[in-house]
């Protein structure tokens, strides 16, 4: 496999990421995060986040790990 191929690969693997992956669990991690902390939860979220994962007053959405860190950590 070339250099090229694998950075193909990797695009290809991040691009689903962001627009498969992401959309695809957000409202269910929103679901979720509202019933066991209630619909405060994104300020108790923060807590956990570092501020990279943060954009403004609102979570990176199109960050697989910010999606990631708060299925584990939720």
């Amino acid at each position: 496999m070339t250099q090229g191929d694998r950075k193909q690969n990797k695009d290809w693997v991040d691009q689903a990421l962001e627009e498969d992956l992401v959309p695809g669990l957000k409202l269910f991690i929103q679901r979720q995060m509202k019933k066991a902390y209630g619909k405060n939860w994104l300020q108790d979220a923060r807590l956990s986040l570092q501020d990279y994962h943060l954009d403004g007053d609102d979570l990176k959405w199109r960050d697989p790990q910010v999606v990631l860190k708060l299925i584990i950590d939720g």
